[in-house]
């Protein structure tokens, strides 16, 4: 049986509002889940790109922010088929070799900082709720919806499931599956 829940997602913020710390989203700076997604180049079709948790969902951008600009992050791009595919995958048996590669590496940050500074990020606040079932709602989701960059949590069935009414940016719930 699932564990009915009921979430109440932000608007859109992009990388730019949470970088420069503005007023608009100082309420998310607390405990909760949060959502990436990115638009593909040409239908501009959305794709739910990345899904998490954190005690501070603000501040845990600034990390994501970095670590996908060093490369400790996967890439993706889109082709012309509009479907996203994965540019770069870290930690892989070349990482090292190809981070050598000038022109490699300035073109993945190139392509990593267009990702990134694209996407749109959807915060719920979950501050009155425990850290643990705020992580295990976040791995049930992320189970459901397999966001693409996920790696963790995607392929086992959670312990805990949830039957969530997404509430809040049409967009954003329109992408999740129950």
């Amino acid at each position: 049986m699932k564990i009915p829940v009921k979430l109440q997602w932000s608007s859109a913020f992009s990388f730019e509002d949470v970088l420069l710390d503005k007023e608009e989203v100082q309420p998310y700076k607390c405990r909760g889940l949060y959502a990436w997604v990115e638009f593909s180049n040409i239908r501009k079709q959305p794709h739910l790109t990345y899904l998490g948790w954190s005690e501070n969902i603000v501040n845990r951008q600034f990390t994501h922010f970095c670590k996908t600009l060093s490369c400790e992050y996967v890439v993706l791009e889109y082709l012309e088929d509009d479907k996203p595919k994965v540019y770069w995958m870290p930690n892989t048996k070349d990482h090292y070799k190809n981070l050598l590669d000038k022109d490699f590496y300035l073109e993945l940050v190139s392509k990593a900082h267009n990702s990134i500074t694209t996407s749109n990020i959807f915060f719920c606040s979950m501050e009155n709720v425990p850290k643990e079932d705020v992580k295990a709602i976040e791995r049930s989701l992320v189970f459901e919806n397999k966001p693409i960059t996920n790696n963790r949590g995607t392929k086992s069935p959670p312990v805990y499931r949830y039957n969530v009414e997404h509430c809040g940016s049409k967009l954003l719930t329109d992408l999740f599956k129950n």
